[in-house]
């Protein structure tokens, strides 16, 4: 029986497909992003008896980087939650501010309070979401 495929014939035959493979892996990871920077720092006062009034939350700016570390141009939403629970499922409340920053007001009871960023980059064809851990402000 005759060997139709060689060892150096087929090596011919995958070199331009190996190539093109990894071609098209360069070209994809050349979009690759990262959402960095999405943190809150608590304020001076997280605890009291009766009410609190911990002041203004301080949320850091959010960016995106493409796969060459560059900062893209993007959109940003922020949206604040509070929740009586740290992994948000009582008492939840959605959009409290869309801002930045956040000042609850006076709490009257145990509150959790966190960041939620919603992200899109058109250049990139990317859009993702970061939340922030959770700050706890106890009410005694």
């Amino acid at each position: 029986m005759k060997k139709f495929l060689t060892d150096s014939k087929l090596k011919k035959m995958l070199a331009p497909m190996v190539f093109i493979f990894f071609f098209f892996a360069l070209l994809v990871n050349a979009n690759a992003q990262s959402i960095s920077g999405n943190f809150i720092k608590a304020p001076a006062v997280v605890s009291a008896t009766g009410s609190i009034t911990p002041g203004l939350i301080v949320g850091s700016d959010v960016v995106i980087r493409d796969a060459n570390k560059a900062v893209a141009k993007s959109t940003t939403t922020y949206v604040w939650e509070s929740a009586s629970d740290p992994e948000f499922t009582k008492n939840v409340k959605l959009n409290l501010a869309t801002t930045r920053d956040y000042n609850p007001g006076t709490l009257t009871e145990t509150t959790y309070l966190r960041r939620n960023v919603i992200i899109s980059c058109d250049r990139l064809k990317f859009g993702g979401n970061s939340t922030t851990e959770p700050i706890l402000f106890t009410v005694n």
